[in-house]
């Protein structure tokens, strides 16, 4: 039978769904199983981590850049890591044609998460295309009630607080699965899709 990374909750008052999504993903990746689908038309209330929807552009922008700002010149990119490893920074950046200097003023976990999303971009998936995004439009032109478990803010947050250290190690993981992404994040969706558990916790 068919499977997929969707759960059902029931009581004699209500069935509360719970699905695991992948927040960048492609055109080719949809339409959305149907039990998927089924339970987002019966569902009255659609829960997201975050309503993106609910920030103006301007200010997601400018949040971004309050958090991603470092706080001393010890959390700048270039002065919290090795020179071998600003180096490898430098490789990776250019392999997505943009220049590190783009990331002159920020702090390291900045830079992880933003070279994975180019990195996917450049292979042809995209945030617009992200299980939560998509639902979420449809959420929101069918009118249904939206509720955020988290803000934008909090979610920075966690990043924002990481140690120096923690950054570097985050910013050095990154860099060594870079060369990897392609087929470990096509396992990942194959794995999604198939709703096989095993192979997505390995």
């Amino acid at each position: 039978a068919d499977s997929n990374f969707l759960w059902s909750v029931e009581t004699p008052t209500n069935t509360v769904y719970l699905l695991g999504s992948i927040h960048i993903l492609s055109e080719a990746d949809y339409p959305l199983a149907a039990p998927i689908q089924a339970a987002f038309e019966e569902a009255e209330n659609v829960v997201f981590e975050v309503d993106l929807n609910a920030l103006d552009p301007q200010e997601m922008l400018t949040l971004v850049s309050e958090k991603a700002a470092p706080d001393s010149e010890a959390e700048r990119l270039q002065t919290a890591l090795t020179p071998e490893l600003y180096a490898l920074a430098e490789e990776a950046a250019a392999g997505v044609n943009l220049p590190l200097s783009f990331f002159d003023d920020t702090e390291p976990w900045f830079f992880s998460l933003n070279i994975v999303v180019l990195k996917l971009m450049q292979l042809g998936f995209s945030g617009d295309y992200g299980v939560d995004k998509y639902l979420l439009t449809q959420a929101a032109e069918a009118g249904k009630d939206i509720i955020a478990l988290e803000t934008l803010a909090e979610q920075l947050d966690i990043f924002d607080t990481l140690s120096i250290e923690t950054q570097q190690t985050f910013v050095e993981q990154t860099l060594t699965e870079l060369d990897t992404l392609e087929s470990s994040f096509n396992d990942m969706r194959v794995a999604w899709h198939e709703g096989d558990v095993a192979a997505m916790e390995a």
